[in-house]
């Protein structure tokens, strides 16, 4: 029998698809040590029959089962559910819950492990002082975010937990903590709570500061974020693209990216976070919550063979933002409704669509495919704008993204980047522009790109840290 604690956080989880912080589990622990649970099952049944009123009986039932037990229900599956709960005399949402949460097979790992981490949680902010900051929207993302990932598996609830140990370090008085990706400085990052892929005048938004770092304020309202404008200070050149991350996240890189692309397209956290390392080949024991793969890079402590990892993982994500940042530019200057950030979206949500499709087959993706590059252009192309330039544009990016596979260590790496991510796409937006897309082809493939990328002088590779620090130990190529 479980203690009343992990029940009543149970219950919670189930009830609300979220963990009860500190100052509801309290309350809560005192109306159970009151009145048992009568209260606490009356608040139950009147919020799920409230949302039985808007959605449907099965539909609550489905709710109930993904974001508690992890299990995705057909429509039909939860109403055959439904009429066997009543017949065993489960006629209450509170007694469904209660049984769900005493249930002892395999059916509730999920339930356990995502109860298991969320007290694993309480005692990280409660240990780190900053049980006070877990309140708000914002954090509540944050928390039901990393829950979302633990399936039934002791392996996710592990790296659930140390991705829930470094959130607590990042609550503070003003919000939430964050990191960007790369090297970026004075770039917005926001909240699209009304899911139109633009800051309106009422969602959050914040400028990060020189070293990449953003705060989200914890009560602000949960949304996607979105990272567009401002300066890569590597390549000093602005930053065209568009990264996000789901809702709440203190991590926005271009995995990220591909996570929330994958969720927005009906995937739960489990399956796109498992869709985007099956793809690129990622290990089961990196963490996408926490990974940071130029940190590891530049640890001065780190083994060969995990900056061999790092390397790989980052020439990746390059390349996935070689994909989105070239291809989006090329067909917003083409002529396109909208700006270069919608372009990116589009390119994002095409892409990921390959990931799901690679993931279910078992293998990986080649981002120096030119098949899977020109089906990534036809598929975000949706308005023809490219359809005369799509095979330049594919030799285009096919070559920028052999260039990211081929250097060796930290430094060269920064300096193909420096190349792709920058002046490339502004020499790309002019050829649309001007019809001159052949001379720029010529001037950013073969020897003449390979002529730039050595020339190529990066700034930082990470805020701060001049790209002479990095050193150029090679670590491994592809």
């Amino acid at each position: 029998m479980a203690d009343t604690l992990t029940t009543l956080q149970q219950l919670h989880l189930l009830a609300a698809g979220k963990a009860a912080n500190t100052a509801v589990l309290g309350r809560l622990e005192a109306s159970v040590a009151t009145n048992g649970y009568t209260q606490v099952d009356n608040e139950i049944n009147s919020n799920l029959n409230d949302i039985e009123t808007n959605i449907g009986t099965a539909a609550t039932l489905q709710m109930i089962a993904r974001r508690g037990l992890g299990l995705e229900l057909t429509l039909d599956q939860a109403t055959r559910a439904s009429a066997d709960l009543k017949a065993n005399g489960l006629n209450t949402w509170a007694k469904i819950l209660h049984w769900a949460a005493d249930n002892q097979t395999a059916l509730t790992t999920t339930l356990d492990n995502r109860t298991e981490a969320a007290l694993h949680f309480r005692t990280e902010v409660h240990q780190k002082g900053t049980a006070g900051f877990y309140s708000g929207h914002s954090a509540d993302a944050a928390v039901t975010n990393i829950l979302l990932s633990v399936g039934d598996s002791a392996l996710s609830l592990a790296q659930a937990k140390a991705a829930l140990t470094a959130l607590a370090g990042k609550f503070g008085p003003n919000g939430i903590s964050g990191t960007l990706y790369g090297s970026y400085g004075g770039i917005e990052v926001r909240a699209d709570t009304n899911n139109n892929w633009w800051w309106s005048g009422d969602e959050w938004g914040v400028v990060t500061q020189d070293d990449g770092r953003y705060t989200i304020p914890a009560n602000a309202d949960a949304g996607r974020l979105i990272v567009h404008g401002g300066v890569d200070m590597m390549t000093r050149t602005a930053f065209t693209g568009v990264i996000s991350a789901p809702s709440g996240s203190t991590v926005i890189n271009p995995f990220t990216s591909m996570v929330q692309s994958l969720l927005e397209s009906g995937q739960n956290m489990q399956q796109a976070l498992a869709s985007v390392k099956t793809a690129f080949g990622l290990g089961s024991d990196i963490n996408l919550f926490t990974y940071d793969s130029r940190r590891v890079l530049i640890d001065p402590n780190a083994s060969a063979a995990t900056k061999a990892t790092a390397l790989a993982h980052e020439k990746t994500q390059l390349q996935i933002a070689n994909v989105t940042t070239q291809i989006g530019a090329a067909i917003d200057a083409a002529g396109t409704n909208g700006a270069s950030a919608d372009r990116s979206y589009d390119v994002t949500k095409a892409l990921a669509a390959v990931v799901q499709a690679s993931a279910t087959a078992g293998t990986r993706v080649d981002l120096t495919d030119s098949t899977l590059i020109a089906r990534v252009i036809a598929n975000a192309d949706t308005s023809g704008m490219v359809t005369g330039s799509a095979a330049r544009l594919t030799t285009l990016v096919d070559a920028s993204n052999t260039a990211i596979v081929n250097a060796s260590n930290g430094i060269s790496l920064a300096k193909a980047a420096t190349v792709t991510q920058g002046k490339l796409v502004g020499d790309l937006i002019l050829a649309m522009d001007n019809n001159t897309l052949d001379a720029a082809l010529s001037a950013y493939t073969g020897a003449n790109l390979d002529a730039k990328i050595a020339a190529a002088q990066p700034l930082q590779f990470l805020p701060g840290m001049e790209i002479s620090l990095v050193g150029t130990t090679t670590v491994g190529v592809g």
